[in-house]
Order: C-alpha cells, then sequence, then structure tokens
C-alpha cells in the first residue's frame, strides 16, 4: 500500500468525521435553544434521552460510513486500482448540475431532520405530562406499570418511525435510485403496522388494568359491580384473546404488504372471528353460571 493511498482514505474519513461533527455540533446548539421554553422545561429529562439517543445514533452511523469507506478502498486497492486514479474517475465525470442539485438535497435534509428533532423535542415533554396525568387518575395505583410501558413503547417507536420517515425524505431529496425509496416505504408500511399493533394492545391493556382498578374500588354489594368478583378471572383471559386477535390483524395487513404471499391475507379475518367465537362463548357460559347461582341464592325453596 502506498502512502498516498493511506493518505487518501485518511482524508475521506476525516471529512466524514468532520461532517458528522458539524452536525453534531448544530443538533447541540438547536437543543440549547430549545430548552429555553419554559414548557420544554418541564420535560428535560425527555429532552436529554432524546438528546443522547442522537447522540449514539449519529456515532453508530459515522463508524459504519468509516468502516464502509475504508472497506472499499482495501478492496480496491487489493483489486489493483490506483485509488488516486480511481478517485478522480469517480468525481470527474460528475456535472456541475449534479453536485448542486446534491447539495440543495443535502441542505433540505438538514432541514428535515432539523424539524424532526424539534417535533420530537415538543412532542416528548407532552407525552410525558400524559402520561403522570394518566397514572394520577383517580390514585390508582396498580395500573401504572401499564401506563408507563404504555408510553415508554409509544415514544421508542414514534422515534422510529420518524427517522424511517426522515431517511425516505432524504433519499428522495439525494436522488437516490427510486428503489431504494420503495424498499424503505414498504420498510416504514410494515413497521408502522406492527408498531400500531402492539401499541394498541398495550392500550387496551393499560384500560383493561384501569377499569378492573375503578370496578374493584367501587365494588360493594348494593350494586351491579358485585358481580364483578365473579367475572374478574376472565380479565387474563380477556387480554390474551385481544392480544391473539391483534397480532392476526398484525400479520395480515403485513402479508397484504407482500405480493408474493399477499393471497394468504384472506385467512386472517376468518381466524380472528374463532378468537372472537370462543372468547364470547367462554363469557356466555360464565354470565349462565353467575345467573343460575344468583337465581338458587334467591330461591330460598331450592
Amino acid at each position: 500500500m502506498k502512502i498516498l493511498d493511506i493518505l487518501i482514505i485518511v482524508a475521506e474519513v476525516s471529512l466524514i468525521i468532520l461532517a458528522f461533527s458539524v452536525f453534531h455540533w448544530l443538533i447541540g446548539k438547536l437543543f440549547k435553544q430549545l430548552v429555553r421554553f419554559a414548557w420544554l422545561r418541564k420535560g428535560d429529562r425527555s429532552t436529554r434521552a432524546l438528546r443522547r439517543k442522537i447522540r449514539g445514533m449519529l456515532v453508530l452511523h459515522c463508524l459504519m460510513l468509516c468502516v464502509l469507506v475504508v472497506a472499499v478502498n482495501l478492496w480496491l486497492i487489493y483489486q489493483g486500482n490506483n485509488l488516486q486514479e480511481y478517485t478522480l474517475e469517480v468525481i470527474t465525470p460528475i456535472s456541475p448540475d449534479f453536485w448542486r442539485s446534491f447539495a440543495i438535497g443535502a441542505f433540505q435534509s438538514a432541514g428535515i431532520v432539523i424539524v424532526a428533532l424539534i417535533s420530537m423535542a415538543i412532542v416528548y415533554p407532552i407525552l410525558d405530562i400524559a402520561c403522570n396525568r394518566a397514572k394520577k387518575f383517580e390514585y390508582i395505583t396498580s395500573n401504572d406499570d401499564s401506563i408507563e410501558e404504555f408510553f415508554s413503547f409509544l415514544k421508542n417507536n414514534l422515534t422510529n418511525i420518524v427517522w424511517l420517515s426522515v431517511a425516505i425524505g432524504c433519499t428522495q431529496l439525494l436522488q437516490v435510485p427510486a428503489i431504494v425509496s420503495q424498499f424503505l416505504y414498504i420498510g416504514l408500511k410494515i413497521y408502522a403496522i406492527l408498531a400500531a399493533g402492539l401499541l394498541i394492545f398495550k392500550a387496551v391493556a393499560a384500560i383493561i388494568d384501569s377499569l378492573d382498578a375503578l370496578s374493584n374500588k367501587y365494588s360493594n354489594p348494593d350494586n351491579f359491580l358485585r358481580f364483578y368478583d365473579h367475572l374478574r378471572h376472565l380479565v387474563p383471559f380477556l387480554k390474551r384473546s385481544l392480544e391473539y386477535a391483534i397480532y392476526v390483524y398484525m400479520a395480515t395487513l403485513v402479508v397484504q404488504q407482500l405480493e408474493l404471499v399477499a393471497d394468504l391475507a384472506a385467512y386472517g379475518p376468518r381466524i380472528a372471528r374463532v378468537i372472537g367465537i370462543i372468547f364470547i362463548s367462554r363469557i356466555f357460559v360464565e354470565v349462565a353460571n353467575l345467573v343460575i347461582e344468583e337465581a338458587l341464592l334467591k330461591n330460598k325453596k331450592l
């Protein structure tokens, strides 16, 4: 390996590190401006966590890109290519219009990233406030874990969906081949389906836990909630049935995105109906037993 080849590799890696460093510095300045708003300062912990995640993501992508550049250059050297000549051959034919379009796309992409960062910095404190208020509702503590799990899952997946959307937008602005944007868009739709399905289940689980706690709190022998103790053991079964039904619909929607197996999606609603029939049958049996038991207790002669 020639000294010039080493210098070229070092220069390319240095440019990548410099670009990521400048971008990280700009993000740091942006966050310092955002935390000056009083209502965002309330969610300062969430903002710091978001900044740590972004820093980690930037470092990871920078390392991956540096490793990729080094690996490609080493492969070119192994093939007997002259790095200086190869680099000039790649750069020289590119027209000034391409660089102009690429620069405009890069600035627009940076704008999209900044908008995404501002949006998440605004939304996350709001979600933290909503989480705290939900946990304080009726001063019930038995459902706190379900509520925290729901909002934590919401924030994590919202971040991933936002960055996938940003990646799709950047590929279009930077004039990346259309096939890349198409695959990213399909991946985004599948991920959004899975995230939405799991989010719905966690939301339903939190609602069920809250209703269970409220029913237990206000139950007494003088109102209809006295029957709830006899049916409370069905709560885990209800959660499992809803979970299986949501999984089935998630799989159905995912399969519809894949042309090779799209025909299998027709079986999804049928399986979901079977789950619904099993659950309703179980409820009917339990309610029938409860009615018979109440009737026997009221009839002293029996």
